[in-house]
Parts: C-alpha cells; structure tokens; sequence
C-alpha cells in the first residue's frame, strides 16, 4: 500500500477525510489549534484513540504517515502509547498538546492544507534542514496564503518578534529581522508593538498582515529565496532603488513572483490583485494581451516590474493618475505627447500668471482754458 493510501485509511479512522474538510484552509486550522484542548483523561491510551477524541472534541483531521514511522525502525505508531501519561491541561491550547504529549512517541506535527499531519520528529528535524525544492515559490506561497490571529489574540500587544514566531510556525515560513539597518535609525523593532487601528484583522493573506503590521512601524519585508527579512524602509528603497512618497513610505509596492509561460492579461490581473494595483490593458494592445510571458522577479518596484512583462509582448506601460495602462508602443507615443502638451500649457500658463503687469501710463495733462 502506497504512502497516500497509508495516510487516508488512518485519517478515515481519525476524524474528517481531507477530502471531507475540503473547505477547512489553514487559517481555520490554526484556530483550532489555538483553542483550549479538550483531551481524554486516560492519556495512556494508544495514539489513535487520543486522537480520535481530539479531532471530534476540536473538528481536526489527523493524518498518521504510518510509513516514514516504519522507514526509521518504529512499529506502528497509531497502535503506540506516549511516554506523556500526565500533562496539566489547565489553559493548554491543542497545539501546545501535540506539541508534549506526541513528543512521547517520538512524533510532531505539520500542518498542511485542510488537515494535520502527524510525522516522527527526526523527519521533521531533516527536513527542516535540507534545502527545500522551488524554496522561491514556498516563501511567496505562503506569503499569499490566508492567515488569521488566533482566537483573543490582540495584535497591538504582542512584540513583532513573538508575532513573526508565530507565523513562522503557522505558514511554514522563515522571518529574519535585520537588526543592523535598524540599530542605524535608534529603533528596537523586535520588541516595538504593532500600532494598528483596525478592528478585525480577518480574511487577509500573509502578505497583507505583514504590510499592515509593518507599515506601522516604518518597516518593510524583502523576499529572498528562503526567507523573508525584517527592514527598515528606508533601507528597503536604497535596496531596491524605491522611490519614497509621503511619511516615508514606498511609492511603489515590491513585487516579487514566479512566473512561467503565462499569458500577460492574466499574470498582470494577478499582480494587480496581489498588490492592489490598478491596472488595465488597453484595446489598442491587440492580440499582444495574450502574448505568453516568465519572469523571475524579486523585490522588484511594480512600476518596473511591469515594463519587464509587458516588454516581452512588445507593449508599453504609461502611467495614468495611480494606473497603470498596458498599450501598444504607438498609442503610448500619442499618450505621452498628449501629457508633454498638457505640461507644455501648463507652464506657459503659469509664466503668463507670473509676468508682470506693465503700469499704466500716466493720463495726459488736461488742457487750460
């Protein structure tokens, strides 16, 4: 029987099926997890029974790898009992639990999508410290996967270095915050608190939480291949060659993305969404809006990041207010000339306001009589 199969048959035995919980994301199983554990009183029964009871006291899905325990010389873990016969399970939340109590048979725990998988931890520690493939595509992957502060968790509160560690475990991701850029501008930022006025921080992604949270303390994130750092602003525009609008913030949103063989409309409508842009491909881009485009971009100002896509579909991007048009390289020529005339009359406008009045002459003498 194959790993997958393996798998499914316990889960079956252990809650909900991932095919079952299919609406579950890992937003929802965090919250589970951070809820007060609910556990039997026996902790001595075999792994399969306390488990069960977990997953129908807090609506978890457990998948056993019953095989990677099988591959380092164990017997089957399901059947196992815990060393942890005696946990005081005042305020303990589930993941703290599983944390201590699969400790005792030599296992952990992994979060995937729409259930928890249960390996030995000498499995997790390797893995832990190989290179993962296509790391790039992990980080930005977790980075526009939903996320959520777990159940009375008060963001204004906590630390950002507490904060990253949760989400480090939550998302699978590593933070890293560079303390130098910092200790340049006087700001201790591992132990600064988020200073944030929304009310319900709910249905956002990685991405946004972070852009959230950091905005508020002049701080930013660089993607790299296998981590996410912690940066001052300032930094993060000298970096990257960002321009800075007001209150010292980015003028542009950095993109950083992978994309392979995709056509432009829809990789730009993707960009858009992901950093709030407004962008619109014009008529005039003909049968160019579908011309196929890759790219590996990181840390990328969206402006630029634009013109490299629609550069490989012979396009053009002119800037329209705070939009970004996507046009052929005629209709850009005659965008621009219209927007040189507008300045053109603008200036000359202004010169005529600012040349003087000449004075009048002085009226001539009346004659005597």
């Amino acid at each position: 029987m194959s790993k997958l199969l393996i798998a499914c048959a316990l889960a079956l035995a252990l809650g909900p099926t991932p095919a079952r919980a299919a609406d579950k994301t890992n937003a929802e199983i965090h919250k589970r997890l951070a809820q007060k554990a609910t556990v039997p009183a026996d902790l001595s029964a075999p792994v399969a029974e306390v488990l069960a009871t977990v997953s129908k006291n807090h609506d978890l899905a457990f998948v056993i790898l019953d095989e990677e325990f099988r591959a380092l010389g164990a017997n089957a873990v399901a059947s196992a009992k815990s060393r942890v016969t005696k946990l005081n399970q005042k305020d303990v939340t589930v993941a703290a639990f599983l944390d201590l109590w699969l400790g005792g048979v030599g296992a952990t725990y992994r979060v995937r999508p729409e259930y928890v998988e249960i390996v030995p931890i000498r499995t997790a520690r390797a893995a832990e410290k190989e290179p993962a493939k296509n790391t790039l595509e992990a980080v930005l992957a977790a980075l526009d996967s939903e996320t959520a502060l777990r159940e009375g968790q008060n963001i204004n509160d906590q630390p950002l270095f507490e904060l990253l560690q949760d989400l480090s475990k939550r998302h699978g991701v590593a933070f890293a915050i560079l303390d130098k850029p910092f200790a340049e501008t006087d700001q201790n930022v591992r132990e600064s608190k988020p200073n944030v006025t929304a009310i319900a921080l709910r249905g956002l992604t990685l991405r946004q939480l972070l852009n959230v949270v950091l905005d508020s303390m002049n701080a930013t994130y660089i993607v790299r291949n296998d981590r996410v750092e912690i940066v001052p602003t300032a930094y993060a525009a000298k970096l990257t060659k960002s321009e800075f609008v007001a209150e010292g913030k980015l003028a542009q949103p950095l993109v950083s993305t992978v994309v392979k063989e995709k056509p432009l409309n829809e990789t730009v409508a993707k960009l858009a969404e992901t950093y709030e842009l407004n962008v619109f491909v014009s008529p005039q881009a003909g049968d160019a809006r579908t011309a196929f485009v890759s790219a590996r971009l990181m840390n990328v100002p969206a402006d630029k990041a634009l013109e490299l896509l629609a550069l490989q579909a012979d396009l053009r991007v002119v800037k329209k207010g705070n939009a970004f048009v996507l046009t052929s390289k005629d209709h850009a020529e005659g965008l621009f000339n219209e927007k040189l005339d507008r300045e053109r009359q603008k200036i000359e406008l202004e010169k005529f306001r600012e040349t003087p009045v000449a004075p009048k002459p002085p009226a001539p003498p009346e004659p005597k009589m």
